[in-house]
């Protein structure tokens, strides 16, 4: 017997979230990325990245401006630097509940370890930009 939750959810009377993200990557794929830009070699460094515009205290803000100095983020500008795929994390979902996404740690041409989102190398699908666009 199907619970009411079940029916709910297969008459689309409940939202079932965000799609899953694009799985293909694989430990071990090489490719170029077009933008390298702001790839970091910490996940401290990569969190405040995101929350740059929102959140950030001025000791993380700080601690990234030096990262961009010293090489520890990818500089805006970096284009076309090849890439290898090294590990590949759980898949998470955005706080605005409106995508999901999973992190990737990859060896960067030129920078070494960085820790990116698996958007930064493989696009969102389409069924994921369309569920963004019409997310609240």
């Amino acid at each position: 017997m199907m619970g009411i939750a079940t029916a709910l959810l297969l008459s689309g009377c409940i939202d079932p979230g965000p799609p899953q993200p694009d799985m293909s990557l694989e430990i071990g794929d090489e490719g170029v990325v077009s933008n390298a830009g702001r790839m970091c070699n910490t996940v401290g460094l990569y969190e405040t990245q995101i929350k740059r515009l929102m959140d950030a205290t001025q000791e993380e803000l700080d601690a990234f401006n030096i990262a961009l100095e010293d090489g520890g983020c990818t500089s805006a500008y970096e284009k076309d630097l090849h890439y290898k795929v090294l590990d590949i994390g759980p898949v998470v979902e955005h706080r605005s509940g409106c995508n999901r996404y999973y992190m990737v740690t990859i060896e960067l041409e030129g920078h070494g370890t960085r820790y990116v989102q698996n958007r930064r190398i493989k696009r969102q699908t389409e069924e994921q930009l369309e569920y963004i666009i019409n997310c609240n």
